[in-house]
């Protein structure tokens, strides 16, 4: 176990399993490259655009717009604390791990999960204004 997450506040509002699993990946995840794990977000929205071609009920749009969330954190990761940049790396790997809470390719709701792992963290950042609603993006 991380020796420092013990004194991190961790984010609110989440189930104890996509916790659990938020927390496993920032923990596995804090000697990772930012840009590593940035390239692989933006290679898992492509996916998705690859995916929705195939499947139009895989939400791509809601893919970007959570592609874009993560690109405003990474834009302003050095105005992050310490504590918000630890459960940010998992909210990254969070989404583009693809066995998560909702298998995000195989269910019209599969980016709920990884929205709702990335608001607890922007909320837990104080980025509200930059939560994303997954109604906003029900094309299904």
């Amino acid at each position: 176990m991380n020796e420092k997450r013990e004194f991190f506040p961790s984010p609110k509002g989440l189930i104890r399993n996509q916790l659990n699993q938020l927390t496993r990946f920032a923990d596995d995840l804090q000697n990772a490259s930012l840009a590593d794990l940035h390239l692989r977000a933006t290679q898992h929205v492509e996916l998705a655009r690859q995916m929705h071609a195939k499947n139009p009920f895989v939400n791509a749009r809601f893919a970007e717009a959570i592609g874009r969330a993560i690109d405003s954190v990474v834009t302003e990761w050095d105005h992050f604390p310490q504590d918000t940049q630890y459960w940010f790396k998992g909210a990254i790997q969070y989404f583009v791990h693809s066995a998560d809470g909702e298998p995000d390719f195989g269910s019209v709701i599969g980016f709920d999960d990884d929205a709702e792992v990335l608001n607890a963290c922007l909320q837990l950042a104080g980025k509200q204004d930059w939560c994303l609603k997954p109604e906003d993006y029900d094309d299904a």
